[in-house]
């Protein structure tokens, strides 16, 4: 089974009833919102720079309604795009990948999948993971954070210390990071065994 590290925490609360509701039809899936447009703007950027960036949003957005509120939220929108190209300047870090897809084996046969919006070289030395959030919350709790920092450890072949973990804060408008021990990350490494053991 593939789960999305998205969905791990709802996993994590009750794994029984996360593989129940599996068990039903798949939802219906509509057009992603304006947060996912604007998300995949900041992608644009990092590959075509600013411009071509706030061309492809303008482009999206074309897809809702055209009236006053949806141009004020378009205005919004390449405002947060110019924040986010901002504090990703401040960072001075150099992006190695973007859009990465992750696949973190988890034993019983399940795997912990998604995407993770950058890969950095910092500037500092070591590497930077973020991931996207919509609004604060204390992010540093989650389970797949340290599950990740492990995984790229892996990958990149170097120690828990050269990699931090975080997210960019959509709602703050900043880059925020974290870096777990290596206790934190082998008691990880256990609960989510034990949760891939439930649902197996």
């Amino acid at each position: 089974m593939k789960i999305s590290h998205s969905k791990l925490e709802e996993v994590r609360k009750d794994p029984k009833k996360y593989k129940k509701s599996l068990e039903g039809e798949p939802g219906f899936q509509g057009r992603p919102g304006r947060y996912r447009y604007w998300q995949f703007a900041t992608r644009k950027y990092h590959s075509e720079g600013i411009e071509a960036a706030e061309k492809h949003l303008v482009k999206l957005f074309r897809n809702f309604s055209e009236n006053r509120k949806s141009d004020r939220l378009l205005e919004d929108h390449v405002s947060y795009l110019h924040q986010y190209v901002n504090d990703f300047i401040e960072l001075g870090n150099e992006v190695v990948k973007v859009g990465d897809k992750i696949n973190i084996e988890i034993n019983y046969n399940n795997v912990l999948g998604g995407e993770v919006q950058r890969l950095d070289f910092s500037i500092d030395g070591g590497y930077e993971v973020y991931l996207m959030i919509k609004e604060d919350y204390i992010w540093e709790n989650e389970l797949r954070f340290p599950l990740i920092q492990h995984y790229y450890a892996k990958e990149l072949g170097c120690d828990y210390g050269d990699i931090s973990v975080g997210v960019y804060c959509f709602s703050m408008g900043e880059h925020i990071v974290e870096k777990f021990s290596q206790t934190e990350i082998e008691k990880a490494l256990k609960e989510v065994d034990y949760i891939s053991n439930i649902i197996k």
